[in-house]
């Protein structure tokens, strides 16, 4: 039986975790099963998950991609705005649009930490959670400890 990942809307999103874990060529970019444990920690796989804090953390999509962040990656332009917030939520609700945003980060935090010896899967997803590569003796680490703890069990024991 193929294995399914079910959001929790009923649908699967294992097809495009796959695709967007992969580059072009369809080289590996970071390995699924952290793309997939990045979603399910930072929205439990809903799709239609919204964090309103105070700026800059308003999020929205299962990948949880902020207003900020999204407009580095191109979409909109990272303002805080009614405007832009709300054309970015529209867009980051749409799973596809979601997945492929948070993939694209968190590539780009697999290769930073791997290139500054802290490779570690919990690393990478702190890296995303928090903006920047951390070391194992930053503070980070034991301030937001429950985020690692998210991130390690949502990975099952990879």
């Amino acid at each position: 039986m193929p294995l399914v990942v079910l959001d929790a809307e009923g649908a699967d999103i294992l097809p495009l975790c796959e695709k967007y874990s992969r580059d072009a060529e369809g080289n590996e970019r970071l390995p699924v099963y952290i793309l997939l444990a990045l979603l399910k920690a930072e929205s439990e796989l809903d799709p239609r998950a919204e964090r309103w804090g105070g700026w800059p953390d308003v999020s929205f999509g299962m990948a949880q991609t902020t207003v900020a962040v999204a407009g580095g990656l191109g979409i909109g332009d990272g303002s805080n705005t009614a405007e832009n917030i709300a054309f970015v939520r529209e867009y980051m609700l749409d799973r596809k649009h979601s997945i492929r945003a948070g993939a694209d980060v968190l590539a780009w935090c697999w290769q930073r930490a791997a290139g500054a010896g802290c490779g570690q899967p919990s690393g990478v997803l702190v890296a995303y959670n928090s903006g920047s590569v951390r070391s194992p003796d930053n503070p980070y680490w034991l301030t937001y400890a429950g985020n690692a703890d998210r991130y390690e069990s949502d990975m099952g024991g990879h």
